[in-house]
């Protein structure tokens, strides 16, 4: 009974051990892979963006930029952002006004609206290329002087909004500094190779930065 149990125990531990082995298609046995989870996880969300403000003698300048995305790989990203741009010239214009009998100086207002998709690839640990697609919503309110004769407002300072829809191609690269075991610091250099004649990024490089958390 004794050497009964002895030869059970030692089949037990040898198909334990050789349920860690596969065989490939020669035979040999090598050692089984680990299993990869599938599905969507959580952990892989990568959320995020940066923030602008800028102002000084005459201007001002406001905005955010959310993203979102998801780590596909370890190295590849893709996901959704939108941003939004204000700007504010307070002496933008200077116009003739009859009511006054002088010039008076008038701002400029606009306003971007920037709906996006991106992806990102990871080159070296901090160093990665980013791509990203942008429809630009753009908004200008002005004033300037009305030389219509058949207009009610002739010769009078009116207010026009011109709005324009470009879409621009943004490719770069990039570099993160982690800033804690999830959350890196985000700096991109971009440039838009489409070049649409009333693009925002028409004759100019691009400068993001931003916090990731996720990525």
């Amino acid at each position: 009974m004794k050497k009964l149990l002895t030869l059970a125990t030692a089949l037990l531990l040898t198909l334990a051990v050789n349920a860690q082995e596969v065989y490939n298609s020669s035979g040999r046995r090598t050692p089984a892979r680990p299993q990869q989870k599938t599905g969507f996880d959580p952990s892989r969300i990568i959320f995020g963006g940066g923030v602008a403000l800028g102002f000084g003698s005459g201007f001002l300048n406001l905005g955010a930029s959310p993203v979102v995305g998801y780590r596909i790989t370890d190295r590849f990203a893709t996901g959704i952002g939108v941003g939004y741009l204000y700007y504010r010239i307070k002496e933008y214009s200077q116009v003739y006004n009859p009511a006054i009998g002088g010039y008076q100086t008038y701002p400029l207002k606009s306003s971007l609206l920037y709906p996006s998709v991106w992806a990102r690839y990871l080159l070296f640990d901090n160093i990665f290329v980013h791509a990203e697609f942008e429809n630009d919503f753009q908004t200008y309110k002005y004033t300037d002087y009305d030389s219509d004769p058949s207009s009610p407002t002739v010769n009078q300072p009116v207010q026009y909004t011109e709005k324009i829809n470009t879409q621009a191609l943004l490719l770069g690269a990039g570099f993160r500094q982690p800033v804690s075991s999830n959350t890196s610091f985000v700096a991109m250099i971009l440039y838009d190779v489409l070049q649409q004649e009333m693009s925002p990024y028409k004759g100019r490089v691009d400068f993001r930065v931003g916090i990731n958390v996720g990525f």
